[in-house]
């Protein structure tokens, strides 16, 4: 049988748990996120105790990954390792599935942050209560000075050593501030 799944609602996002950590023993989590175009991706961040995969399955996102852009449409895989600092940029509508391992990137979290960036309503968020969140949950903000890169969608045509299907590594070049940002 199975169980409803609540849903989190963000601006510009819908977020459903498809498993949460707690029914793995905490050995995976996997929820689906709804993008409508123009939505603010997450801040600049880095996940300390779990890596992160992302799977394309509709519409296209970037994934910004130690300021590599990789585009990733549907069917695209990108895994993301623990203490690498990734963003998501969102410039049309698109849906991924986020997986974590261990399971530990959790509902309470995002139900947490989904909170903090409904109050700030059309203002800017909190940054200091998202930032403290975020570590409470395990996950350390970039600094805000240094995460800016302009990231364009190529053509599916194109290739480009930035597609999705295969893992991000750790570069040696610092991290860049964001178009438009959100954590």
């Amino acid at each position: 049988m199975t169980t409803p799944r609540r849903i989190i609602e963000a601006p510009g996002m819908r977020i459903q748990f498809l498993i949460e950590g707690h029914e793995t023993n905490d050995s995976i989590s996997i929820f689906r996120c709804d993008f409508e175009a123009g939505a603010r991706g997450p801040m600049p961040h880095s996940h300390d105790r779990f890596d992160n995969t992302v799977y394309g399955v509709s519409g296209t996102v970037t994934e910004v990954v130690d300021e590599v852009p990789h585009r990733l449409g549907p069917g695209d895989v990108l895994h993301v390792p623990r203490g690498v600092v990734h963003r998501t940029v969102i410039k049309e509508a698109a849906t991924v599935l986020a997986i974590s391992t261990p399971g530990l990137f959790g509902y309470a979290y995002l139900v947490e942050m989904a909170d903090a960036l409904n109050a700030a309503g059309d203002g800017p968020p909190d940054r200091e209560l998202l930032n403290a969140i975020q570590k409470r949950n395990g996950i350390t903000p970039a600094p805000a000075s240094n995460t800016h890169i302009q990231v364009e969608h190529p053509s599916p045509s194109e290739e480009s050593a930035g597609d999705a299907r295969h893992f991000a590594e750790p570069s040696t070049t610092p991290s860049a501030e964001q178009e438009r940002e959100t954590p």
